[in-house]
């Protein structure tokens, strides 16, 4: 009997930064070490606003013995019409460019994971959405993330906030990863001795540490009685894997593109509209606006 190889999905690499490198650090380890045989990847472009930066990742990360499989390109375009390309990974630009460059490669006929948030609300994302489907091209939005501190995460003008940059990972945990009703508060001005996660429920309580995104443990603690607040046991759960855990979505959009699918069964476009309807009413409540032309749809 004859073993059906794996697809190989090829992608194009937008941005050469933090994410990006960790992104293409995950995809390139054998998929074997988790488990996976159905699918592999491959990076075929990368581009960067320079092309030094795009030279220099490649170099390092990808073509580390010179062979010179990947194309280099000092701009975005090259890539997405790059016919050796299936698919763009839009690394972590500032939020409010995440729809135009998503835009660009779906109207090239690419399929798009786009970083979190996708879009910087509910009518970009619904709009990017449907201009995918009317293009026939799949479109998810990244389910791992790692939010890098720098200036943009206080800057408005670049879709930056406690909204959009850090409370996504504490929404997807309470909202659909448990199906919970939970308060949820976010803040980047004040110092946090944890930055993890606790979820509490009626029979217990969940303990995520750092870094929410991919952690190596969790807690689960039980109450003796319902509602009581008093711990009787606790179990502590390590999981292991090879990699930073960025492989996984890419994983996902591999089987989907395989499948002939749209958009993703495990995260939806539903998803990320409920996620970011849920961002704008919080804006609309606090009075706030984003400034300029960082919302593209209005």
């Amino acid at each position: 009997m004859v073993t059906p190889q794996p697809l190989v999905l090829r992608w194009g690499i937008i941005s050469t930064g933090q994410i990006s490198t960790a992104f293409v650090k995950d995809i390139l380890l054998d998929p074997k070490t988790r488990g996976v045989h159905d699918v592999a990847h491959r990076v075929t472009a990368v581009g960067s606003r320079s092309i030094e930066s795009a030279n220099s990742f490649v170099h390092k990360l990808i073509d580390t013995d010179g062979s010179r499989s990947v194309a280099i390109y000092g701009n975005y375009t090259e890539v997405y019409n790059d016919p050796d390309v299936d698919a763009i990974y839009i690394g972590p630009y500032p939020p409010y460019v995440h729809y135009s460059n998503a835009v660009d490669a779906i109207k090239a006929g690419k399929h798009v994971l786009v970083e979190k948030p996708a879009t910087t609300n509910a009518e970009d994302f619904r709009s990017l959405a449907a201009l995918a489907k009317a293009h026939g091209v799949f479109l998810m939005e990244a389910m791992w993330t790692h939010i890098p501190l720098t200036h943009r995460i206080l800057d408005p003008k670049l879709g930056g906030g406690a909204i959009l940059d850090l409370s996504q990972q504490l929404l997807h945990s309470h909202l659909f990863a448990l199906a919970a009703q939970a308060q949820l508060s976010c803040n980047i001005n004040i110092p946090s001795n944890s930055m993890g996660v606790t979820l509490r429920f009626r029979h217990g309580n969940i303990l995520i540490p750092e870094p929410i995104y991919c952690p190596k443990w969790y807690t689960v603690q039980y109450f003796g009685m319902p509602g009581s607040g008093k711990v009787q046991r606790e179990e502590t759960v390590h999981v292991q894997h090879v990699g930073g855990g960025w492989h996984f979505q890419a994983d996902e959009v591999a089987r989907c593109v395989r499948d002939g699918k749209l958009e993703s069964s495990v995260w939806g476009h539903d998803k990320t509209l409920l996620e970011m309807e849920i961002f704008d009413e919080v804006r609309r409540q606090g009075g706030y606006s984003l400034p300029g032309d960082v919302e593209r749809v209005t």
